[in-house]
């Protein structure tokens, strides 16, 4: 569902409240009392057939009485009442409504019979539901508090979004005390409807968020959250705390044998997937958000140390330690400068410890020199209550110097009442203020942890020597004689079989591993949400004594499946120890990746190992394999939480001059040819493409053009395959916005190749896969001087107007005024 209408519920042009009361315990008082007191502009009605007027609102008997069109109901009456209320808001044309109503699917079969009619009630009129059981919803640019806190938080650029009640109440009463502001401040309660995905979606294109913080309990939708996620994690940073991480009731017995750590080891592979931070306590969720919130952006790793003892300073360095960093090194011209300015007696080394001494002004001016190195990113300034230290000096003179620096600067005022005064000086001028270095540092690392995992998501993974070429037809008539053969636990030849049907070869099992061989396991276990988990570790004795598993989530490619192996104690092993000789790794990354397909396109897969795999003179050697099925209710490949790639939309195209090319969806490996393509085109090519003029792809560009989410872009290149290498020669992708309805088309080809209906033929399988879809208007601007363009997008029945911008025209097509053969 479209999250189009959500932004109506934070930006309401008016609002009613139904079970409002005038009863000073009733949830609709408090919602009223709060909407006045949050200063809203609109007009605010109450619902309640018993009263005229309550709290000075207009008060009417039902929705449909209200003359004015109302975009947010609050819904605050009995449960029982409430899909009548959702009934009549659909009626009405109601945007959403927010129900802080309790007692749905708690109370058993009946409540989620109530739960049914809701949703029912809400798929006529497409009404957006937060609830039931929530806070209710904050925006801080709608003065709007529609919810149960009493007072609007702090303005700030952070978003949070809970499900419970008492962690929004908690969390906002601490963040007034810590002085950290929000933009938006969200109860989810039961996410009957609107889910954390739909959430970051929104979030992800407000620009008065810079940053989410979530606490989960459950997740719902896990394909669609992952993939909100990893489209937003990187453009802004998802701090997640998911508590609930030694609840194993929801797990099936498949997970107690130790192959996989449990249902919190899957939710760590997801958001590491997906580019989410996840902590693990309310003051690691604080503290990253004193980060978030505060002056300046994250830079980089390199972290200098200010510190006026050396004790703490070594407590920084160990903290920095324990996650594999190190502080910065000085230049020898930052050592010069702070010659200057610090006794002679300093340590010249980071930590830079000013001694016990110190004068407000040394450490003004030392981290005013600090802030000003090439090697430093981010400055941890820390004191502790000395006889000869002022505390509060200190602080005030830091704020004056360091107001207008853009570096990222924390302060670690240790200690109680003596260095109070000069804490709250820090923490009202905007500094991220921790009472201890390690807190301090573990906060600044979690910013690290972010642009790492958004680094490592934009690498280009390496292509395969050797084609992936697999058997689907026998692989699935084996499955179905498997399904049908109950229990569907396949013997050693039948399990044989699937496997080399999709190029994994097992040998005899009486060649078992000898003693001196590395024997590794790997296998597959469906999760109830987030689908097939893959796991890689150290297999026999020794793997099930130390538990070396790592587990991540299909599909895979060579990088994938490489950072898979690297999380495990075996992958020093892979890498040649003693004198055993490093392994075959693009092999093992192989027959991940094989395993993975394999998953991917057989949902019925319950359960399989593969065990042992020995490593034999350095190749891997597969010995046994087990494999349980089952019926799946999900067919292929929507039992995956993250979209593989969609081989249905390959095709062939004939060009009298070049042969046939390959037409298909875009992969991350093809970096290298899209790079290759840019290279050749003419500045005007590369102009009419990104009206500007650029020289080259960045990394960035490339793995964004490349590493898409294939549930929400639409991407095809023509590859040349005849010749020593492939060759890209056009490429066609439609993209969806951020309401997840309509989308952007580009067309690049190049310039050899233009005008032999290359770009027209990616185009339009490009608009086929987007009706397909169901797909709302597909838009593009065009350069009035791209007549090729604008001939082509007449052609294929886009309406073509002059754009505001001069010398641009606006192409769009309305996909639901299309028929199936329009293109």
């Amino acid at each position: 569902m479209s999250i189009g209408r959500i932004d109506s519920l934070f930006h309401p042009k008016a609002i009613a409240v139904t079970g409002a009361q005038e009863k000073s315990s009733s949830l609709g008082r408090a919602v009223l009392h709060n909407l006045s007191a949050s200063g809203f502009s609109g007009p605010v009605f109450a619902v309640n057939a018993g009263q005229s007027s309550i709290m000075g609102h207009s008060t009417y008997a039902d929705l449909r009485h209200i003359e004015t069109p109302v975009d947010l109901v609050v819904v605050a009456g009995p449960m029982k009442t409430v899909p009548s209320v959702i009934a009549d808001c659909a009626k009405i044309g109601a945007s959403g409504a927010v129900i802080i109503s309790a007692g749905c699917r708690q109370t058993g079969p009946a409540g989620r019979q109530l739960e049914t009619e809701i949703l029912n009630a809400a798929a006529d009129g497409k009404v957006r539901i937060i609830g039931p059981h929530g806070l209710g919803i904050m925006c801080a640019a709608s003065k709007l508090n529609a919810s149960l806190a009493p007072g609007m938080p702090l303005f700030g650029k952070l978003a949070f979004v809970s499900q419970s009640r008492g962690i929004c109440s908690a969390i906002l009463d601490y963040s007034k005390k810590e002085k950290i502001g929000f933009s938006h401040f969200i109860g989810l309660g039961s996410t009957l409807d609107v889910d954390f995905g739909d959430i970051i979606d929104y979030l992800g294109a407000e620009a008065g968020a810079s940053g989410i913080l979530m606490h989960m309990e459950t997740l719902t939708r896990h394909r669609h959250f992952m993939s909100a996620a990893r489209a937003v994690s990187r453009i802004k940073p998802i701090i997640v705390l998911k508590t609930g991480r030694t609840n194993t009731r929801v797990l099936s017995e498949a997970y107690s044998n130790g192959a996989i750590k449990g249902e919190d080891g899957v939710y760590d592979a997801a958001f590491q997937r997906a580019g989410i931070v996840r902590v693990k306590t309310f003051e690691e969720l604080f503290d990253t958000a004193q980060i978030l919130s505060r002056k300046g952006r994250y830079r980089g790793p390199g972290l200098a140390i200010l510190t006026n003892t050396g004790g703490p300073g070594v407590m920084a360095v160990d903290a920095l330690a324990d996650v594999g960093m190190q502080p910065a090194d000085l230049a020898p011209e930052t050592l010069d400068a702070l010659d200057a300015v610090l006794p002679e007696s300093w340590n010249r080394g980071n930590p830079v410890n000013i001694m016990a001494d110190a004068t407000p002004e040394q450490y003004a001016a030392a981290a005013s020199i600090l802030c000003r190195a090439k090697a430093i990113q981010a400055l941890l300034i820390m004191l502790a209550p000395r006889v000869l230290t002022d505390a509060e000096a200190v602080a005030r003179t830091l704020v004056e110097r360091l107001g207008q620096t853009a570096l990222p600067v924390l302060a670690c005022w240790m200690g109680g009442s003596d260095v109070q005064a000069g804490r709250q000086i820090l923490n009202d001028a905007g500094l991220p203020t921790f009472d201890t270095p390690e807190r301090a540092v573990r906060a600044f690392m979690n910013l690290h942890r972010h642009s790492r995992g958004i680094e490592m998501l934009q690498q280009i993974p390496a292509r395969l020597s050797r084609r992936i070429v697999v058997d689907r037809t026998a692989a699935g008539r084996m499955i179905d004689e498997g399904i049908a053969a109950l229990p569907g636990l396949l013997d050693q030849m039948q399990s044989k079989a699937l496997l080399e049907a999709y190029g994994i070869s097992i040998v005899p099992t009486a060649a078992a591993a000898s003693a001196d061989e590395t024997v590794l396991t790997v296998g597959v276990r469906k999760h109830p949400g987030f689908g097939p988990v893959i796991f890689f570790g150290m297999g026999g004795v020794l793997g099930d004594l130390i538990k070396d598993r790592a587990i991540a989530l299909p599909p895979l490619n060579r990088l994938l499946a490489s950072r898979l192996m690297e999380a495990t104690s075996a992958n020093r092993l892979i890498e040649g120890y003693c004198d055993q000789p490093p392994a075959d790794r693009e092999k093992l990354e192989e027959i991940l990746i094989r395993l993975a397909q394999l998953v991917t396109d057989f949902p019925q897969i319950a359960e399989l190992d593969i065990h042992p795999v020995a490593i034999r003179h350095g190749h891997p050697v597969v010995l046994d394999a087990r494999v349980l099925l089952e019926q799946s209710l999900c067919e292929a490949p929507m039992h995956l939480c993250i979209s593989p790639y969609p081989s249905q939309y390959e095709s062939r195209l004939h060009l009298p001059e070049a042969g046939d090319l390959s037409i298909r969806p875009i992969r991350p490996e093809d970096a290298p040819l899209l790079a290759q393509l840019f290279d050749t085109l003419s500045p005007q090519t590369v102009y009419y493409r990104f009206f500007s003029p650029m020289k080259q792809l960045s990394h960035a560009m490339l793995a964004r053009f490349t590493q898409i989410d294939y549930d929400r872009e639409i991407a095809l290149v023509a590859i040349l395959e005849s010749g020593p290498s492939e060759k890209m020669l056009g490429a066609a992708r439609v993209m969806l916005q951020h309401n997840l309805k309509d989308a952007e088309f580009a067309v690049l080809v190049g310039d050899l190749w233009q005008g032999r209906g290359i770009g027209a033929h990616l185009l339009r399988n490009c608009l086929k896969i987007a009706k397909e879809r169901g797909f709302g208007k597909i838009w593009g601007t065009v350069l009035a001087e791209n007549r090729n363009m604008l001939t082509l997008g007449k052609k294929l029945g886009f309406t073509i107007k002059r754009a505001e911008q001069a010398g641009e025209f606006d192409l769009t097509l309305d996909m639901s005024q299309s028929g199936p053969d329009s293109f």
